[in-house]
């Protein structure tokens, strides 16, 4: 009997690691005001335009200002693309960006969510294609990458779930496009092996991961892909020109 109970407890405990390894925590929604148009209309009516602001360090945090007076900006600051339509809208309290940022592509079709804290990007983003088609989303904390992050196909299935720690890779699931699970993708503990797919279900590339960072291969695609409205020296890109995709680690000023 002594013998049975025992098999019985390792076969649960055998069960419940098998079963823990896919355990990802669900993902909240991000609720944005500004998906309703009198919200919208009425946040870029009363938002600063980001040409009368000035940006000042302290402490390592960018201080936004009024150019007027140099005085720490409250309230909402707004771009625009040459054409009039609106490229993003962020919230700056106390001189310090914090709560939502949103922008858009010029075709109006969202680009990026993000929640800001303090200065620091901290909380869900959500990040689309020009078409709409949601490509990722995910946690940060302290502008590093914590939590779930999810990654999807063109055609919207879903292509990754990776678990981070502090910025650091944990675990790392991958699907093929056809909606599959690759069984060659394994990542645990910060240490493993990442297949890339291409559209037709080909292998594009592998990498490896070594205590949560990259080790060799091709960088992953979950950065690759990231999109946001920033350049690479950490500003608002000039939403004149054609930049706009760039990589979701990179630290922002409005992003």
């Amino acid at each position: 009997m002594k013998k049975m109970i025992i098999c019985i407890f390792i076969f649960w405990g055998i069960a419940g690691c098998s079963q823990q390894e896919d355990v990802i925590p669900s993902f909240p929604q991000i609720d944005n005001p500004l998906d309703r148009e009198d919200k919208l209309k009425s946040t870029i009516k009363e938002a600063t335009d980001f040409e009368e602001i000035i940006i000042t360090i302290e402490n390592e945090i960018e201080i936004l200002r009024l150019s007027t007076n140099g005085e720490r900006y409250n309230g909402w600051i707004k771009k625009s693309y040459e054409n009039g339509k609106l490229g993003y809208l962020f919230h700056s309290q106390n001189g310090i960006q914090d709560g939502l940022y949103t922008a858009w592509y010029r075709n109006g079709k969202k680009m990026v969510e993000r929640i800001w804290k303090n200065g620091m990007r901290d909380g869900p983003f959500k990040l689309w294609t020009e078409a709409g088609v949601l490509v990722s989303r995910g946690f940060n904390r302290n502008n590093l990458r914590h939590g779930l992050f999810e990654e999807f196909y063109a055609a919207g299935k879903i292509k990754s779930k990776v678990e981070y720690s502090k910025g650091g890779i944990q675990t790392f699931l991958r699907w093929k496009p056809d909606g599959t699970r690759c069984p060659d993708t394994l990542v645990k503990d910060g240490t493993g092996l990442v297949f890339h797919y291409k559209e037709d279900g080909t292998v594009d590339s592998n990498e490896s991961y070594l205590d949560g960072k990259h080790d060799y291969g091709y960088p992953s695609d979950i950065i690759e892909t990231s999109l946001n409205a920033e350049d690479e020296d950490s500003n608002p890109i000039d939403l004149n020109t054609s930049q706009a995709e760039v990589s979701e680690d990179e630290i922002p000023v409005n992003e």
